[in-house]
């Protein structure tokens, strides 16, 4: 199971994506706005195997976010998308 981290704040999106994830087997945190996303990543207590970010979210920019999942996860993969069609981010 890979506990996923996702920042989005429409509960629309979220409503949708989080059944989809937990069917899956996976374990979810969804959090509303980038402050909470950088807050959680900064907990040890919290394990986060992938995040799953919306770019133009409340709080901390989507960069801050990711500089966060770069220092708690140095070495590791990431990958931050975006769910409107053109936008993606590689970190």
């Amino acid at each position: 199971m890979t506990n996923v981290l996702r920042a989005h704040d429409d509960e629309l999106v979220r409503s949708v994506i989080e059944p989809v994830l937990r069917r899956a087997g996976h374990g979810v945190r969804a959090v509303t706005d980038g402050n909470a996303c950088v807050r959680l990543l900064g907990d040890s207590e919290h394990t986060v195997g992938v995040l799953v970010l919306d770019v133009a979210f409340r709080g901390a920019f989507v960069g801050e976010v990711i500089e966060a999942a770069q220092v708690r996860s140095a070495g590791e993969a990431q990958l931050a998308t975006q769910d409107r069609p053109g936008y993606a981010a590689v970190a």
